[in-house]
């Protein structure tokens, strides 16, 4: 019956009626009531109920398998013989709730474009109701494939195959086994593992259909225990991000005779061995044109991070972080090592605590014209930027602190250009060199400084020049003509001890470079535009007069 509710179970009439007297007689059903009699003298009416009619849920799926980002139906169909069910269904992938709709006309459809690469266990559960029981569908196995064009690598799948075509139901146990499929407008997905291989690079991409290699979205995925993690020769319009690289014996990733290549977000670490005849670099390229090597991590490498050589030209080197690379026999081993090369953009990378200088601007005689703006280069145990053999080279813009010998050092270069640099506290108590700023006899003639801001927290070499020793930032300017625009005073980073080096409030670095300095960056080390401190007069000159002095914008 209705209206029952307890333990044990109290059922609430429709009706009761005094009868004046006890009725014995045994309770009489008519039009769907029954009706009771009882010894208080009363009568009660009750409305017959019938226990809910079974149920059963089916499930189907507009496309199985489907393809990531594109939409896919599941329509759950509730029969009864009681009658065609009301009520809601709702929809899991596993323990995820998907959604709940009504049933109409015994059916209940839901439409998502959310699942990820893989197979995914979808149930539709029907909830009961006063008439009808619940039920829960039979499992879909919903497999959802990459985008065409996409080759998937899971070596922990259990239906891994080096012999298929790369689908999520099959995919690849190798990344070298993909690579062999990678062609033109291929990207080859890799699903979380470690993958003790070297991956070489078979085929080119184009300019607008590149081959790529890429973790998987939330992946996390190590290449270890090959020559190198990823070799790309003689190949074009290829990208490799979001790997980590470790244990090779030779370089991490190593790119030669090659153009238009994004080596972007890899963290490339422990490359080879810290003794003669074993070293490697983290990330080493030669012959490299027109391509981008940007927001990577190279540390613990026993040579430099980053190695760009042999016309390595027009190249963005950017966003990178550099440090702890060592040889560890002999002082050799950089955060970016730039040679031989010409045109290339060096800018936006923190280089800290590598064993030589933090940025080599080796260039050559031959080659020239590249910039290294926006760096941050600290606590290196050589220079911060070292120029060294070079032609033009322009240094603009950086922030150089705390090395161990002189802070930003030109030697036998020819046409360097230094402006808006803040180079602090470099080649304190240096058991070589010294001066945040050093300036050999060879390099002297032709080289131009000014517009930067230079600091020393106790006495010693402020500029050496030419072979003389400049303890202040007056004397220098009075023996050489230099730095007419140049300032002597604490930069005040907001916490340098912590390797915080942003600009505090008050800085004399704000609102005062040269803007019109050769490749001055509009943006400063974040990639934001130059702003002006109402706090501060601006002594800034050129088309921005209130850009700052080095790496870092000061943002009130």
């Amino acid at each position: 019956t209705t209206n029952c509710t307890g333990t044990p179970k109290s059922c609430t009439p429709l009706w009761s009626g005094t009868t004046g007297g006890a009725v014995t007689s045994s309770p009489a059903v008519l039009a769907g009531r029954v009706y009771v009699g009882s010894t208080d003298g009363r009568l009660h009416t009750y409305a017959l109920t019938s226990p809910p009619a079974p149920t059963s849920t089916a499930l189907a799926s507009s496309a199985n398998p489907s393809v990531s980002g594109g939409s896919v139906t599941f329509t759950a169909t509730v029969t009864s013989t009681g009658g065609t069910p009301t009520g809601t269904v709702t929809f899991h992938d596993a323990a995820a709730t998907l959604g709940s709709v009504a049933l109409t006309n015994g059916q209940a459809a839901i439409t998502t474009s959310t699942l990820t690469v893989g197979t995914h266990p979808v149930t539709a559960d029907y909830g009961a109701t006063a008439t009808f029981a619940a039920s829960t569908s039979p499992t879909v196995g919903q497999v959802v494939d990459p985008p065409a064009g996409t080759l998937i690598v899971d070596r922990n799948h259990p239906n891994c195959t080096n012999t298929g075509t790369g689908t999520a139901a099959a995919p690849f146990c190798t990344i070298s086994a993909a690579a062999l499929r990678a062609t033109a407008g291929k990207t080859v997905s890799v699903a979380t593992g470690t993958y003790a291989e070297k991956v070489t690079v078979s085929t080119s991409g184009t300019p607008t259909a590149p081959v790529t290699f890429t973790a998987a979205p939330g992946a996390a995925v190590t290449v270890t225990g090959g020559t190198n993690g990823f070799s790309i020769s003689g190949r074009n319009s290829v990208t490799i991000r979001g790997f980590t690289v470790t244990g090779t014996t030779g370089e991490g990733i190593t790119i030669a005779t090659a153009t238009d290549i994004t080596i972007a977000a890899n963290h490339v670490t422990n490359s080879g061995q810290p003794a003669s005849g074993l070293t490697a670099f983290g990330i080493k390229a030669t012959g490299l044109t027109q391509s981008r090597i940007t927001g990577n991590i190279t540390d613990h490498n026993s040579n430099a991070g980053i190695s760009l050589a042999a016309s390595s030209n027009n190249n963005t080197i950017s966003g990178n972080t550099s440090f702890a690379n060592a040889r560890g026999y002999v002082r050799a081993a950089a955060g970016i090592d730039v040679r031989n090369s010409t045109g290339n953009t060096v800018s936006g990378n923190v280089t800290h605590d590598n064993e030589d200088s933090g940025i080599n601007a080796w260039t050559g005689l031959n080659d020239g014209s590249n910039a290294f703006v926006d760096n941050l280069s600290y606590a290196n145990g050589d220079h911060g930027i070292d120029v060294h053999n070079a032609t033009d080279a322009r240094v603009v813009a950086n922030t150089v602190s705390g090395n161990t010998d002189s802070g930003i050092e030109m030697t036998t270069s020819t046409g360097t250009i230094l402006a808006n640099n803040i180079s602090a506290d470099n080649g304190i108590n240096s058991p070589r060199t010294s001066g945040n700023i050093r300036v050999d006899s060879a390099s002297a003639p032709t080289t131009t400084v000014n517009d930067d801001l230079i600091f020393l927290r106790t006495a010693g070499v402020m500029v050496d020049w030419n072979g003389v020793r400049y303890a202040s930032l007056t004397a220098f300017r009075s023996g050489t003509g230099q730095e007419s625009r140049g300032v002597q005073a604490d930069p005040r980073f907001v916490a340098s001890a912590s390797a915080d080096f942003r600009l505090a409030a008050g800085s004399p670095a704000i609102d005062a470079a040269n803007s019109g300095a050769a490749a001055q960056p509009a943006t400063d080390f974040s990639g934001g535009t130059r702003v002006d401190d109402p706090a501060t007069v601006n002594t800034g000159i050129g088309p921005v007069p209130y850009a700052d002095r080095g790496a870092f914008e000061f943002r009130p």
